[in-house]
């Protein structure tokens, strides 16, 4: 009889560690914290990639930008003299998948002479650009490499030639 009221005292617990899924899913995020906890800190060097930095330190790309994931807003774009969080080798079989990125823009554009011109503003990439026009990226790269030497270098106030797509 005294078993029967321990159980039946803890039955509303068990049920909602359970059947909440919220609570499963505190723990989950709790314990990937935790495997993703910072081991070292590396200060990013010029030509560096996370990918080249994950080869660099036995870490997935995933992982790092998990540890990483209060200053890494785009894990393509990461600059020189920053500072990185290495995360415990743990991080690489815990650490969710990345976000899957928007499926390429598929329009074709009109021949070299029909654009409009853009400004680029701060914060602005290439693929940025291409996104907000919904034309691909290597169009915006063809149509500026007179004018655009390093597609991955531009700056505030540059202008830019949008294709006109259909």
């Amino acid at each position: 009889m005294r078993f029967a009221t321990i159980l039946v005292a803890f039955l509303p617990v068990i049920s909602a560690l359970t059947i909440n899924p919220h609570l499963k899913s505190l723990a989950t995020r709790e314990s990937v914290d935790e495997a993703c906890a910072k081991e070292k800190t590396y200060v990013i060097q010029s030509g560096d990639t996370l990918t080249k930095i994950g080869e660099k330190f036995d870490r997935t790309v995933p992982a790092l930008v998990y540890a990483n994931r209060d200053t890494i807003t785009n894990p393509d774009i990461i600059f020189a003299g920053a500072n990185l969080n290495i995360p415990k080798k743990a991080c690489n079989k815990v650490a969710p998948p990345l976000a899957p990125t928007k499926p390429a823009a598929t329009a074709t554009c009109a021949p070299k002479g029909t654009e409009t011109p853009y400004t680029v503003v701060a914060g602005d990439t290439l693929t940025k650009i291409a996104e907000k026009f919904n034309i691909t990226l290597g169009s915006v790269v063809n149509a500026n490499k007179d004018n655009i030497p390093n597609p991955d270098l531009i700056f505030p106030g540059d202008k830019v030639k949008i294709p006109i797509c259909s």
